[in-house]
């Protein structure tokens, strides 16, 4: 799930989807046009995001200032780096 609050937020979630055309209008800078077109976010995100799992996302969001939050199974949780990094 991805946390949209800042344009830089927003800049790097475009970016984690490949800077999409569809997304490229200075009108996307603002707040309440993303929200009032969040159908048109969702498509994009669908049709850019699919061919990668959810850890290979996490990691480039890291990459790109995107707040991007996973929710990992049990598995996935205890194989993770941070999880390790933080002694759990």
């Amino acid at each position: 799930r991805p946390v949209i609050g800042t344009n830089r937020q927003w800049d790097g979630f475009v970016q984690l989807l490949g800077s999409p055309d569809a997304l490229a209008g200075d009108e996307w800078n603002l707040p309440g046009f993303r929200l009032r077109n969040a159908d048109v976010v969702r498509i994009c995100a669908a049709d850019h995001l699919a061919d990668r799992t959810r850890a290979e996302l996490f990691d480039q969001a890291r990459g790109t200032g995107a707040t991007v939050g996973v929710l990992p199974t049990l598995s996935e949780f205890v194989a993770h780096e941070q999880t390790d990094g933080r002694g759990f």
